[in-house]
């Protein structure tokens, strides 16, 4: 011990002895001093040695080992962490405890779990899963419409030693396979992930709840939706061949895409089998006027053509048809005395054309045929020199767009007087008061034994404020047409 220096002592003298720090006869702090005697012989009695303490309770290390149990004082344990353990921010897994002066243990530490951080992986959830450290497991669920590679909707990852998930596992989307399908044109692809779609054709003459193409797409579950096949839709089309007359035509031949039928005594006829779809309907009748129209068919349908008569020489037809909008035009014809125009147009209800003795043709005649006198010299009429000017409105739509026919007989047999001799058509919008002309679209078609002759189509000019307009004006001498209103009497001409 080096807490007292050297001193000479005589027989019974005594002294204590302290031991260093750290130190003790018995190696524990209650020995840290001891009695020393020098004795009658010279020699001292209670002579001991100091030794280093004992330190043999070793401190409780969290997740941790350590490779001895005791240590001395100035000497240190090893402590190892447990494997997913780290000590503190340092990360270190090895660390010393020392042995103190007093007997205990110095600079204790715990091992604290890796950290793996919050879980965040593409198309999926994690629910309650924060900031994870070593040990910790969650259940990963798939997005929907998501699955593993083995199929599953879900996986348990878990934080590892080396702060890194593991067990993850990919989220894929879902495959849907292409199903097999009737009467279509086969999908180029065979498979369609979750969310995409595809649409599928039918063959021809064939449909899917009638339609002609349908549209598929996967779903969440890996199955398809909307799959459907597509059946040979065919319908009955029927009805009454007429003439503008509306009497119906025995023999008319009805052709809808190849399929013929021919018209019985009353007219009737009836195609079964057509294909759903858009068709072109050709009726064909001796001394009638071929007609070509198109139809749509998705049911059975009823079709009632109307035929006109073949154009003699000096026999005029003109048709007025529009679109959906106004519901109702109407075709009015003056001809014959005194004819005369106050304008083109007119935005209010007065009719532009007036004449003191004319011949007036509109809805309240349709169906007869309505002569005019004044065409005609009364000599030369009852002479057989002249054939009277004679107008037939056969068709005035009132709740479509048409087309309305007006037939005009002897034309070129006029010989009276040029201001008797003329004929003027007008269009008015039968209701103007609710909706405009403006978005009517109408066109005018003038046919003789020649073909068509003339055509008029709705001028930029006609607002919805118009209800009048006069079409054109014929010179019933020479057969002459122009656009809106002419006074031929005034020597005017196109």
């Amino acid at each position: 011990s080096d807490a007292h220096p050297s001193a000479e002592l005589f027989a019974g003298d005594s002294v204590f002895v302290h031991c260093d720090a750290g130190h003790a006869y018995d190696q524990t702090k209650i020995g840290d001093a001891f009695k020393v005697v020098c004795t009658e012989t010279g020699a001292f009695s209670g002579v001991r040695s100091c030794l280093p303490f004992y330190c043999d309770s070793p401190p409780f290390a969290a997740h941790a080992t350590s490779t001895n149990s005791t240590a001395l004082y100035g000497e240190a344990l090893t402590y190892n962490c447990n494997e997913g353990y780290r000590r503190g921010i340092t990360g270190v897994t090895e660390f010393s405890v020392t042995c103190g002066a007093d007997g205990k243990f110095m600079d204790t530490a715990v091992c604290e779990a890796v950290q793996c951080g919050s879980p965040s992986f593409l198309h999926v959830t994690v629910p309650g899963a924060g900031n994870m450290h070593f040990g910790q497991s969650f259940t990963g669920f798939c997005d929907r419409g998501y699955v593993t590679s083995q199929g599953l909707h879900s996986f348990v990852f878990a934080c590892d030693s080396s702060g890194s998930f593991s067990g993850v596992q990919s989220c894929e989307a879902v495959t849907c396979a292409v199903p097999a399908m009737s009467n279509v044109h086969v999908p180029s692809i065979q498979y369609l992930k979750h969310g995409e779609s595809l649409t599928v054709s039918c063959e021809d003459g064939y449909h899917a709840d009638e339609l002609s193409s349908f549209t598929i797409s996967c779903q969440a579950d890996g199955l398809v939706s909307q799959n459907k096949s597509c059946v040979h839709s065919v319908f009955t089309v029927s009805g009454t061949v007429t003439n503008q007359w509306r009497v119906p035509i025995q023999g008319a031949s009805v052709t809808i895409s190849g399929l013929t039928a021919t018209s019985a005594v009353d007219g009737y006829y009836t195609i079964p089998e057509v294909p759903q779809g858009s068709h072109s309907v050709e009726v064909v009748s001796s001394g009638y006027i071929q007609s070509s129209t198109s139809l749509s068919i998705s049911t059975d349908t009823s079709h009632n053509p109307s035929l006109y008569k073949e154009l003699a020489v000096n026999q005029w037809r003109w048709t007025l048809a529009w679109n959906s909008v106004p519901y109702d035009l109407d075709s009015h014809v003056h001809l014959g005395q005194n004819l005369t125009c106050g304008g083109t147009a007119a935005d209010e209800d007065v009719e532009p054309c007036s004449s003191t003795a004319s011949c007036h043709v509109y809805f309240p005649h349709r169906g007869s045929k309505y002569t005019c006198s004044s065409t005609c010299t009364e000599q030369s009429y009852w002479d057989g020199d002249c054939q009277r000017a004679s107008v037939l409105l056969s068709n005035d739509d009132a709740e479509g767009n048409g087309p309305e026919t007006v037939f005009l007989d002897n034309v070129g047999q006029c010989n009276g007087d040029i201001k008797d001799c003329m004929l003027v058509y007008e269009v008015k919008n039968y209701k103007w008061q609710t909706l405009g002309m403006d978005g009517a679209g109408w066109v005018v078609k003038m046919f003789n034994d020649q073909g068509l002759q003339h055509e008029t189509h709705q001028p930029s000019g006609v607002s919805n404020k118009t209800v009048w307009y006069v079409v054109f004006t014929m010179n019933l001498k020479t057969g002459q047409v122009c656009d809106g209103w002419v006074d031929f009497s005034q020597g005017g001409s196109c």
